[in-house]
């Protein structure tokens, strides 16, 4: 049998390698800012042109945020009018706070 203090360790070593392959698989789905920006322009039908606005919006408001304006752009009939006008008030929100 091995001691209490190798199991110890090799419990320890488990545990090293599976954070390391954690870590390796998180930042390898990492999105960057510009790819989620995109994203978004794509999913409102957007122009391309505000791209350095949306990432900014990226930047700055909480996935939250932007996931429940994203839900009231779905129900608009112009959505990427909904999206930027709800985006420049939480803009101001979190300038302004």
């Amino acid at each position: 049998m091995e001691s209490s203090e190798s199991l110890i360790a090799s419990r320890k070593l488990e545990v090293k390698k599976l954070i390391a392959t954690s870590v390796k698989q998180t930042k390898s789905q990492n999105i960057s800012t510009e790819q989620k920006a995109e994203m978004l322009i794509e999913t409102l039908k957007a122009d391309k042109e505000w791209l350095r606005w949306y990432c900014k919006i990226v930047n700055t408001l909480p996935e939250n945020v932007i996931q429940n304006i994203l839900e009231g752009a779905k129900k608009a009939t112009a959505p990427d009018r909904y999206f930027a006008k709800a985006a420049k008030i939480e803009l101001y929100k979190v300038s302004n706070g």
